[in-house]
């Protein structure tokens, strides 16, 4: 397959405290990560990647842990709306 959603997450007594779940694609002979959804500065935010790899926008979420509904809704969307994050990343990298 060419496209593959990345997701670990950590569970303290049943409830999520931290999560990643990226978006990667295959071109040229490689992965290339696309979107990232996470949780490392202590809350829930987007990490939009260009082509190059580097973060070009940040979305704060506003929400803290516990994650365990946004996990399930994120996973879900990025499996249902993936097409249109490879075509933003496949335009950016037109542009090159």
């Amino acid at each position: 397959p060419d496209v593959y959603l990345f997701t670990k997450f950590t569970l303290v007594r049943g409830e999520m405290v931290a999560f990643i779940a990226q978006l990667e694609i295959y071109r040229d002979g490689r992965w290339y990560s696309i979107v990232r959804y996470d949780t490392v500065h202590g809350e829930a935010h987007i990490d939009y990647l260009d082509p190059g790899g580097k973060e070009y926008d940040k979305v704060w979420l506003g929400v803290r842990a516990p994650y365990n509904k946004l996990y399930a809704a994120i996973t879900a969307a990025l499996r249902a709306e993936y097409q249109k994050h490879i075509v933003r990343w496949e335009r950016q990298r037109g542009r090159r």
